[in-house]
């Protein structure tokens, strides 16, 4: 069956994610494109990549070099799973290190499942909870922030939005409008603006601004949400519906943004959203810098010296 041809930057696009471990059906999310078109080049780009370590094995004994390429990687996975668990480390960084040692070693398409087919074996996980930079959470705290109309005297209820990098517990309070798509992803604009930089990973729950349509597996994201995607280069996530606890740092942030932003401002008259806005930075930067319970280093410390 016959098939449209994508652009060839798409293709770029999709062979790059492959190559540094993102799932086919997020390859396919994240670029707008069918499950059943990334498939397609990717196979494209490993068979293709087969073939040229194909040429290469003609000029060699072919039984010797794969025996002994096994052998050296099958030594080497003890520490390469050992290594997947420190901040930082992906398989494909880890890979262009074992091809410096050894340029005759695998593609990385057979790397990869070749280290898979190991920790089947061995029942070992390479998981960490939480990765420096590599995840930023999001959620809308439950009670609102306000400020006074000075000519009307009229009193607007504001949506704050809590933002938190995991790994340093470095937290963005921001105040809107509303939930609704523009001031939600202002709101999240705002955030990366303050922390210098993006995340690999956005997870929030099932907000309407950001998700259309909720799935344990494989939600969609609003158009909107998918632009900022795209333009940034993070990858988004949903939490489970119903499941809070897929976010329970934000979620004990929250409480946290309870007692360090709201507490504080309790008895404090403001006039705008702006004037709201410049005051929970304030705060947030007394939470930021204020040290850990116990520790030497504060939230900012750690995000400075790490994220």
């Amino acid at each position: 069956m016959s098939y449209k041809p994508i652009r060839m930057d798409l293709v770029e696009k999709i062979i790059e994610y492959h190559i540094k471990g993102t799932p086919k059906k997020k390859i396919a999310r994240l670029l707008h494109v069918s499950k059943n078109t990334v498939k397609n080049y990717i196979k494209r780009y490993e068979c293709a990549s087969e073939e040229v370590d194909e040429t290469s094995r003609l000029y060699s004994d072919s039984k010797q070099l794969e025996d002994q390429r096994e052998g050296d990687l099958d030594d080497r996975f003890p520490r390469i799973v050992e290594e997947l668990g420190r901040v930082g480390v992906t398989r494909f960084l880890l890979w262009e290190e074992y091809k410096v040692q050894m340029p005759d070693g695998y593609s990385y398409s057979r790397f990869c499942h070749r280290l898979r087919e190991y920790k089947a074996r061995t029942n070992t996980t390479s998981k960490i909870e939480h990765k420096a930079a590599y995840r930023l959470t999001v959620d809308y705290a439950g009670k609102k922030l306000k400020w006074v109309d000075k000519r009307t005297g009229e009193v607007h209820y504001c949506e704050v939005l809590v933002c938190t990098l995991p790994y340093s517990g470095y937290t963005f309070a921001c105040a809107v409008n509303s939930q609704k798509q523009e001031d939600f992803i202002q709101a999240i604009n705002n955030c990366l603006l303050y922390i210098g930089g993006s995340p690999r990973v956005m997870l929030s729950d099932n907000l309407k601004s950001y998700v259309s349509k909720p799935d344990r597996y494989e939600p969609s994201f609003t158009k909107l949400c998918m632009q900022f995607s795209m333009h940034y280069g993070i990858e988004l996530e949903a939490t489970r519906v119903a499941k809070p606890q897929d976010k329970g740092h934000v979620e004990r942030h929250v409480a946290i943004v309870y007692n360090q932003i709201y507490a504080p401002l309790r008895d404090c008259i403001f006039h705008s959203l702006e004037e709201l806005n410049q005051a929970v930075l304030k705060q947030l930067k007394v939470l930021n810098t204020k040290k850990y319970q116990g520790t030497d280093y504060s939230r900012e410390q750690k995000f400075i010296n790490y994220e």
